[in-house]
């Protein structure tokens, strides 16, 4: 077979979730994504299999006879993946104490690891380096391969109501799969050419973004990005669909388009907090749910390791210090 062809361990999931739940939108909500990444998942698998794996109706999915059969195999895979994981760190020497492994998207080790990595000079703690986009980060911490990881998400979490304000504990929230520390909220911007109409403006309305649907538009090649999902979504609910052009995931190549007058695109503060891009016009959005959230995320698993939690907070302190440079 093709790697190419090759399923996921996502897509594996997603199958087992709706038959577990019963339906597409439960399956979503036990593993914490949207309808649309899991139908995505699906359709890949599908795909692959060729032929149908889900029978869907009007209240609820059920699993076609041919996913039905896969299903031992499906269940036998993700466990001997879990399995493998375990036995790997339980292998782990105590030299490897030392060592955080850490997620992170882009524009988060572009900008914010250097600066986390000059406050670990004076410790013994090594950083072991994943670069990914936040929905395979989830996937790669879930699956147990990561310490720690720099993702984000387009909306705020709640902060525990019983914590004083701006303390470590109060930017915490739990769940079954990490610890998060929320760290920094990054404004998304609109991109447009310096001809653009709005390019003399400093702050645009929601109103003003609409006009903006039917413009060429540069979006992510993610399909569960979250800050892409939310644009679409934006424009979808008002019934004017995005109009888009041009997908990449790299924001120099995005902006450089922009400049040359072929797209519009939202970009985050962070991407272009290093230097402003020439021949671009980065204008504020109103509406500051368009804010990109940026967060640390900690393995609870981790955390049962006394010797490598104690270096676990020496470098969640390095990382708080470090984006207390990038308050926008």
């Amino acid at each position: 077979m093709e790697n190419s062809q090759l399923p996921d361990l996502r897509q594996f999931t997603a199958l087992v979730a709706v038959h577990k739940t019963g339906s597409i939108a439960g399956a979503a909500k036990k593993l914490h994504l949207s309808v649309a990444t899991v139908n995505y998942h699906l359709e890949k698998l599908e795909q692959a299999v060729g032929a149908p794996l889900i029978s869907r109706a009007r209240h609820g999915s059920t699993l076609t006879r041919a996913a039905l059969a896969m299903l031992p195999d499906i269940s036998a895979t993700l466990e001997n993946a879990a399995h493998t994981i375990s036995s790997a760190q339980e292998r782990k020497t105590a030299k490897s104490d030392n060592i955080i492994r850490i997620g992170a998207f882009p524009t988060a080790a572009a900008v914010l690891l250097p600066r986390i990595a000059r406050r670990l000079k004076s410790t013994d703690i090594k950083m072991q380096t994943t670069l990914a986009e936040v929905g395979t980060i989830s996937q790669i911490m879930q699956a147990g391969l990561l310490d720690i990881a720099l993702s984000y998400t387009a909306k705020a979490r709640p902060h525990p109501t019983k914590t004083k304000p701006h303390t470590t504990a109060a930017r915490q929230h739990a769940t079954a799969n990490s610890l998060t520390t929320a760290l920094l909220a990054d404004p998304l911007l609109l991109a447009v050419p310096l001809t653009h109409r709005f390019a003399k403006l400093t702050r645009l309305s929601n109103k003003q973004l609409l006009e903006c649907a039917d413009e060429s538009w540069i979006s992510g090649t993610t399909p569960d990005d979250p800050v892409d999902e939310k644009i679409m979504r934006f424009y979808s609910d008002a019934g004017k669909p995005q109009n888009i052009k041009v997908q990449t995931d790299d924001y120099a190549v995005a902006l450089g388009l922009v400049s040359a007058g072929l797209a519009i695109a939202i970009v985050p503060q962070l991407a272009v907090s290093k230097q402003k891009p020439a021949g671009v016009r980065l204008v504020s959005l109103e509406d500051p749910s368009f804010t990109r959230h940026i967060e640390l995320l900690t393995n609870p698993r981790t955390l049962q390791n006394a010797p490598l939690n104690k270096n676990l907070s020496s470098f969640t302190t390095a990382v708080l210090a470090a984006t207390k440079e990038l308050r926008f």
